[in-house]
């Protein structure tokens, strides 16, 4: 009831920077197409993993030398074909948990046969919808799935009897696959070998399907913005809707600044597997957050810096309370260090560390630890 889409799954990306080369049978093209859904994979604990290029992308000639980037995202392609039937109406329902709702495309053939397709695009808001619209509109329904649904001729073109309606999306395996920066390539293309290819960066930005507690935090501050961004707390939440790999982020008007700068949003950010955002993030930021920019603010990102806590801890244990070895009882003790900092530590928001708090975390590790004296060295990388 506010309006609020959950976040599906997503597929991690990365950008590869190929070298090709054309078919010697054949007169030097002006440039080099590397279709949508070409397949890149690589094997991960013994399982493979399918990357593919979410677009076309064309490769120009320079000097006899074709080279260019694609961007790769991880997932299987799949197309679910539907009738449209008013006697017996149907519900576009995609049929496989994981689906990343970002790479869904629908089109609309008139009939069988027909060579009248046209593409809907998603609504994203009705102001800007009437009733010849191509859009379509989707919702998360039971056990993970979601539906497509079209408008009813007053908000949205609405579908006729006949029409075939094709969903097609890619199945993805969300965090699993972020931090690969080895690929086996496809060695040729239509019309072209590949003959070199260089990863820009480790694949980033896999996320699971938004869970119930992201939901309870996001939907409200979502409600509030009301498809716009205008405060800093709007930024904000669009960006933690939209990017479920953001572990934290913090947003600013540049008249925060100790010599205000107006008219600039500052936005600093670090995700899961990395404390700062790289270039290909910043840019998926940056474009995303155009749709809702209403004023015109220019977007700068600034890197965060930290302040790093080494800790030297000697434990005083009773062993005969436990039956864990010295080296067994180490090994949940920095389990228990990495779950405090991830707790408490690990958000722009919370970032008081709290000896006390610290000290106590460790001593309940395990049942025969007695005491622990925690020395911590504060470092500062430059």
């Amino acid at each position: 009831m506010l309006g609020y889409t959950t976040r599906s799954a997503r597929g991690s990306s990365t950008q590869i920077c190929l070298e090709l080369t054309p078919n010697p049978l054949t007169p030097a093209p002006l440039s080099i197409t590397v279709p949508k859904n070409t397949e890149f994979t690589t094997i991960i604990d013994g399982i493979e993993y399918t990357w593919v290029t979410p677009e076309n992308y064309i490769i120009y000639d320079n000097n006899g030398i074709y080279e260019g980037i694609v961007t790769i995202v991880e997932g299987n392609p799949l197309t679910q074909q539907y009738t449209v039937n008013s006697v017996n109406p149907v519900r576009y329902i995609i049929p496989n948990e994981n689906i990343d709702t970002t790479s869904i495309t629908v089109t609309v053939q008139e009939t069988v046969g027909s060579t009248n397709i046209e593409t809907f695009s998603l609504a994203e808001n009705i102001l800007d919808v009437n009733k010849d619209s191509a859009v379509y509109f989707i919702q998360e329904i039971n056990d993970n799935l979601y539906e497509i649904y079209f408008g009813d001729g007053v908000i949205g073109k609405q579908l006729n009897d006949g029409n075939i309606v094709n969903i097609s999306y890619r199945v993805c395996n969300g965090s699993t696959t972020n931090g690969v920066d080895t690929f086996i390539v496809p060695t040729t293309i239509p019309g072209a070998d590949v003959i070199g290819s260089v990863v820009e960066d480790k694949t980033s930005g896999g996320d699971e399907i938004e869970s119930v507690e992201s939901v309870k935090f996001n939907a409200p501050r979502y409600f509030e913005t009301q498809d716009r961004a205008v405060l800093a707390t709007d930024y904000k939440s669009l960006l933690l809707k939209q990017f479920g790999d953001l572990k934290s982020v913090s947003v600013w008007g540049g008249e925060e600044n100790d010599q205000p700068i107006y008219g600039k949003v500052f936005i600093s950010g670090r995700t899961e597997n990395s404390t700062f955002l790289s270039q290909q993030k910043k840019d998926e930021i940056k474009q995303y957050l155009k749709k809702y920019n209403v004023m015109a603010m220019d977007i700068r990102f600034v890197d965060p810096t930290y302040l790093y806590i080494k800790p030297i801890i000697t434990i005083y244990y009773d062993s005969k309370q436990t039956s864990l070895s010295p080296n067994a009882l180490a090994t949940s003790i920095e389990t228990t260090i990495q779950n405090f900092e991830t707790t408490n530590l690990g958000t722009f928001e919370k970032n008081n560390l709290r000896y006390s708090n610290f000290s106590s975390a460790i001593d309940n590790t395990d049942i025969s630890i007695q005491n622990n004296i925690s020395n911590l060295l504060l470092q500062k990388r430059f």
